[in-house]
């Protein structure tokens, strides 16, 4: 391995939550429209997603994330889906980002946007996939579905 920012011994890199959050009453899941404000991703359907702050715990970050752009609070333990690697842009350390996906239940249906989305909607997990813009997002909803038939 060289020291390229991509292959360095000592890595530098972003932890990512997201999550699959399930209606409380019935098997929709919620998705959210970023907003044309948004700093990464603009204007595109996809799930709950935020980044770890540093030093802080996964469930803590997770449910972090989702009060501040739903307006919900976690409802039991939240079940792991998948992890994942990707760049945040162009490939170089600054952009890495390692990420974590959770499956979690809600109290109740009521969400609250934050300024990062601009419309959210309770869909069926078989329409999210041809709702949400990105395919690795997609690729998360499809293992929920081949998980939790």
């Amino acid at each position: 391995m060289t020291d390229t920012p991509q292959h360095s011994k000592v890595g530098y890199f972003m932890v990512a939550i997201g999550a699959i959050v399930r209606h409380p009453d019935d098997s929709r899941i919620l998705v959210l429209k970023k907003s044309q404000s948004a700093s990464y991703n603009k204007g595109i359907w996809e799930l709950v997603f935020g980044r770890l702050n540093q030093g802080e715990d996964l469930i803590a970050a997770l449910a972090r994330e989702l009060t501040e752009e739903t307006g919900l609070s976690l409802k039991g333990t939240p079940k792991l889906l998948t992890t994942f690697h990707m760049f945040r842009g162009v490939p170089v350390a600054a952009n890495e980002l390692i990420g974590v996906v959770y499956v979690v239940d809600v109290a109740t249906s009521s969400v609250t946007l934050s300024d990062e989305h601009d419309a959210f909607e309770w869909i069926e997990p078989v329409e999210a996939i041809s709702r949400i813009d990105r395919s690795d997002i997609r690729s998360y909803v499809q293992l929920y579905i081949t998980e939790h038939r």
